[in-house]
């Protein structure tokens, strides 16, 4: 009995001292913060972020693949860029040599945020999700 005791009481310290799983970011000022804190050394995180597509520009190594440049709420920025707005990227495959998205198209991505590609004024987010749809 002293045993499985012991190996219960055990394994719930192991559990307890796993991280619980982290909300994703939906704010652009906490991801921001988020690439500042860890001086580029971060693990990905998830986060939801929402803006325009400012320009979508075809992938030098795949015919089907665009990065998607997006603009964010000028209200929600921690860290300036050297423009005038402030955005985020992530690399879509679109399946044909058409991109899927225009200037001026409202865009929700969920995805996480690769530090090794980013900077605080411009994530790269690998998305899951693009406006409710898996990609």
């Amino acid at each position: 009995m002293k045993r499985f005791i012991t190996l219960f009481l055990a394994c719930a310290l192991m559990l307890a001292a796993l991280p619980a799983a982290a909300a994703p970011l939906t704010s652009y000022a906490a991801v921001q913060d988020q690439l500042l804190a860890g001086a580029y050394k971060v693990a990905p995180f998830d986060a939801i972020l929402s803006g325009t597509v400012f320009a979508v520009q075809p992938s030098y190594t795949f015919k089907t693949s665009f990065y998607v440049f997006v603009a964010v709420d000028p209200d929600d920025v921690s860290m300036w860029s050297t423009e005038d707005d402030n955005f985020f990227v992530f690399l879509i495959d679109a399946g044909t040599d058409q991109a899927p998205y225009a200037a001026g198209d409202a865009v929700t991505v969920e995805g996480q945020v690769v530090s090794i590609y980013s900077s605080p004024v411009c994530p790269y987010i690998k998305p899951a999700k693009v406006n409710g749809a898996d990609v």
